[in-house]
């Protein structure tokens, strides 16, 4: 995004929850309650795995994480 933030999208087409600046209390709340990696996580993962260049390494990293993702 043009202003440095990054946009959060929902993986389960349920709407994600606005941060408010006015309510910390709801503020931490949500924050807790979001399930997933925080945004800034996300974005360092998909800035490393775009920058792997072998075909093969990416898949074979898809393969692990989804592993991981079903413990």
């Amino acid at each position: 995004m043009a202003n440095g933030n990054l946009r959060v999208v929902s993986t389960n087409d349920m709407p994600r929850h606005q941060l408010g600046a006015g309510n910390s209390q709801q503020a931490a709340y949500i924050a807790d309650s979001v399930v997933g990696p925080p945004p800034e996580e996300a974005l360092r993962l998909m800035q490393a795995f775009t920058r792997i260049g072998d075909c093969r390494q990416r898949a074979r990293l898809i393969e692990q994480a989804e592993k991981f993702a079903d413990l």
